[in-house]
């Protein structure tokens, strides 16, 4: 029973990061766990279906959560001041906020959906992934490495239980064989 004015104030100036709707494990995730832990300053709120299976998941490790169709994720979007997200899935528009698309993987040899030239900025993790976007497309792309993949590194920095793993990362590109 929150008033609209009260939601909009809460949302104002917002982030609203989301990875697909019905999973939170993405680059979404990983950004919203780096800034629970270092940037918990930011007005940050993570978008999910209330359907998902990690939604209890994510109130455990403190998310604030928007649930995804819901006219309080309408509102967020709204009044965010960032709009990032992994998978194409803002349905909403806030043509003032930043669009941050944080893409799942490398793009490499085939240019993204269409949809995400609206997109304010497309991260990339490589060199060689920035000058192929920035050749073939108007898209705004930066490298700034992706979250999951900082993760990743700083799990692989810290724990001597996987310090001396080997990592498999299996991908859907039919021409990368082992």
């Amino acid at each position: 029973a929150f008033t609209k004015a009260w939601l909009e104030k809460k949302y104002k100036d917002c982030w609203l990061i989301m990875d697909r709707e019905e999973s939170a494990s993405d680059n979404g995730y990983a950004l919203y766990k780096y800034l629970l832990e270092k940037h918990p300053e930011i007005n940050a709120y993570f978008a999910i279906s209330r359907d998902s299976e990690d939604v209890a998941k994510l109130q455990e490790e403190g998310f604030r959560l928007v649930f995804v169709g819901s006219n309080e994720h309408k509102i967020s979007i709204r009044n965010s001041k960032k709009l990032f997200y992994s998978y194409f899935t803002f349905e909403y528009s806030n043509e003032e906020a930043q669009r941050i698309f944080l893409g799942h993987g490398i793009t490499k040899d085939d240019l993204p959906n269409p949809g995400l030239r609206s997109s304010d900025y497309f991260i990339t993790a490589i060199d060689r992934e920035q000058d192929y976007l920035s050749e073939r497309t108007d898209l705004r792309a930066i490298k700034v490495g992706l979250p999951r993949y900082e993760r990743l590194v700083e799990k692989l920095k810290y724990s001597e239980e996987i310090k001396d793993s080997i990592i498999i990362a299996p991908t859907w590109r039919s021409w990368l064989y082992l």
